[in-house]
């Protein structure tokens, strides 16, 4: 296929060869004691994140098990993060760390630093796409092991108070967190002080818990006595930690489930509550601790039948990445299924399934809820994990080569994948918009329709219609029929087909079904029905609302429709499109969140002036047409 190239869009692949061409900015996220205590505002605000965290639900009406307790939250630790995700802006490599699977954490914790820089940072990056998902970021304050080149003399100096006798280190946490944005801190005290200095750091710790809103997690290590002790529970040697922070995370060394159970009892002693013990899980493969997955019984251990006795801290996490046992994507950027594969195993159990119970480990989503953010319409992805081998705008591959980014993940599935019948994986050799498409395919035929839930929502519906977009290509065979279903709280699934084309390029498929107004719609996913082997990509899937009852059907591409001007310095204009009175248009990002969704009421203007300076994505429907591009906010 040729492809022809106006000035605007040579311009957009300009823009985007810079993800290659341009050297990353690797951010500055570690710093040491000097820096830390001296740290003010700084001008450059490269390392900022300005994504606002979003609010999401526990639980809905859809879930694997509607038994799951929703008591227990996960801290997500993967060990050295300063040295896996540093960078600011997009990096020109694509086999950098990743992660996929916020639904069912809570915190990601940054864990890294030295004896020579103890203060860790998170990266914008990861801000970004914690706070997309309801998921909070914690940066490291880490006291090394004197074997490691830890001193007292660092604690010190960590403990320096100014001319009125205040800790100068808790106006500092508080001003370096909420000038990047991201939402606490852990202490992982593993040098040994005097009992004096033991003091002072649990007197710093109690007067951070008044002054901090964010949240402070103590690691299970040192004593109010200054020693280096690990409890591995909650009890009354690290009792008065647990009480002036957010949280107790524990040392690994424990098998028994009494020894759960006791800080389970020993909370409820204190009247606090057992969920801000964090159990820790070490799950390094070669360390006789948790090792994923040969131990599977310790996670039974904290939740049983249902029933969790405390939170569970998950370390050592990046055993997906950099542990050749399961994956060696760090070194080998070909390795990416066994990266995906060894995550997914985690949450979904050994069988990549979440809807089915493994014999051994079960993974997460057998015990913990998923969350999710999708609280309104429009919904809008398009499979975007944050990396890939090329950057795609609409389907075209635009020779970037590769890059990572996590600020551009979009919203993915709640559950990935239930794979009986089928095979469900991202591919990262063909996309639609950013780096990775959502791939299924068959092998056999399959029998009747095959119905995969894809997104946990929790939406109040305010039109009696909803309309759905799929784009998606054929790569081999061909499928029967094609559904948008939409599940209802109390009532039966909304079922919206799409008219399927089976190209083998790219196709904009466009369907909608009459809903309730105030409809609660709990999970998002597809149908589909073939009579033989296939292989298909989806590269976005949307729902809306509306309130015409014929526009999907009616829908076909414009493709002589001109935006002007473009570049914009505050409004643009659609030239050849059939305005009406019900025609919506909808402008996103690069990262695919929608930043503007209204009627043009017979209009052919639109303001873009509170648009920041970049590239921005519109869609539109009318009575008769859809049609979609792009345009530059000067």
């Amino acid at each position: 296929m040729n492809f022809k190239f106006s000035p605007f869009q040579l311009l957009f692949l300009l823009l985007l060869m810079s993800f290659n061409t341009s050297k990353a900015q690797v951010a500055d996220l570690t710093l040491s004691m000097t820096q830390f205590m001296t740290w003010t505002t700084p001008s450059n605000q490269s390392n900022v994140s300005f994504q606002p965290m979003q609010s999401r639900v526990k639980k809905n009406n859809f879930q694997l098990n509607n038994s799951l307790d929703t008591n227990t939250r996960i801290l997500y630790c993967p060990d050295g993060m300063n040295n896996f995700g540093p960078y600011i802006d997009s990096a020109n490599q694509f086999n950098l760390f990743n992660f996929s699977h916020w639904q069912y954490i809570d915190i990601l914790c940054w864990f890294g630093g030295t004896a020579s820089d103890p203060i860790t940072l998170p990266a914008k990056a990861w801000v970004d796409a914690a706070h997309k998902n309801g998921v909070k970021v914690i940066g490291t304050i880490f006291f090394a092991p004197i074997v490691y080149g830890g001193s007292q003399s660092q604690v010190q100096s960590f403990l320096q108070t100014d001319s009125q006798g205040n800790f100068i280190a808790i106006k500092q946490l508080k001003d370096i967190a909420n000038y990047y944005n991201f939402d606490g801190w852990i202490f992982n005290c593993e040098t040994p002080v005097t009992s004096t200095i033991g003091g002072q750091i649990a007197n710093l710790i109690a007067q951070l818990d008044t002054a901090y809103a964010g949240d402070v997690i103590w690691y299970d290590s040192m004593l109010q006595s200054g020693s280096i002790t690990y409890q591995n529970r909650l009890n009354a040697n690290n009792a008065y930690f647990f009480t002036h922070s957010e949280g107790l995370f524990t040392n690994y060394a424990w098998s028994s489930a009494n020894t759960v159970t006791s800080s389970q009892t020993y909370a409820n002693s204190i009247s606090q509550s057992p969920f801000k013990v964090y159990t820790g899980a070490d799950m390094w493969p070669t360390r006789n601790a948790q090792p994923a997955f040969s131990n599977y019984q310790w996670i039974d251990k904290i939740i049983a039948n249902n029933v969790a006795k405390t939170s569970i801290a998950l370390f050592a996490t990046n055993f997906t990445y950099n542990y050749a046992g399961f994956s060696n994507f760090n070194n080998d950027s070909t390795d990416y299924q066994n990266f995906y594969d060894a995550e997914n195993k985690i949450f979904s159990g050994l069988d990549l399934n979440p809807f089915t119970t493994d014999a051994t480990w079960k993974g997460i989503a057998n015990y913990i809820p998923v969350r999710t953010t999708i609280r309104s319409l429009p919904f809008s992805t398009h499979f975007n994990t944050g990396h890939g081998l090329d950057y795609y705008n609409n389907g075209l591959g635009l020779n970037t080569g590769s890059w990572h980014n996590m600020s551009l993940q979009s919203s993915l599935p709640s559950w990935t994948f239930s794979n009986t019948g089928l095979t469900i994986k991202y591919n990262f050799t063909d996309a639609y918009n950013g780096g990775s498409s959502l791939n299924i395919s068959s092998s056999s035929a399959i029998a009747g329709s095959y119905n995969i839930p894809l997104f946990s929502t929790s939406i109040v519906t305010s039109q009696n219609n909803l309309t759905a977009l799929a784009a998606m290509k054929m790569i081999s065979g061909s499928i029967d029929s094609l559904f948008m279903v939409v599940k209802r709280k109390g009532n039966t699934d909304v079922r919206i087909s799409l008219d399927v084309t089976n190209s083998q390029s790219w196709s904009t498929l466009i369907g909608n079904k009459v809903c309730n107004i105030s409809d609660t719609l709990i999970a998002v996913g597809i149908d589909i029905k073939s009579s033989g082997a296939f292989q298909l990509l989806f590269g976005q899937l949307d729902v809306n609302e509306s309130m015409a009852s014929n526009i999907a059907d009616q829908a076909k591409q414009v493709n002589n429709v001109v935006v002007f001007p473009n570049p914009s310095n505050g409004y643009i204009q659609f030239r050849n499109l059939p305005i009406s009175n019900n025609t919506i248009i909808r402008i996103s990002d690069l990262s695919g969140k929608v930043l503007k969704n209204e009627t043009l009421q017979g209009q052919s203007e639109l303001q873009v002036q509170h648009l920041s300076k970049g590239v921005y994505f519109y869609e539109a429907l009318s009575d008769q047409n859809y049609f979609k591009g792009s345009f530059i906010v000067e």
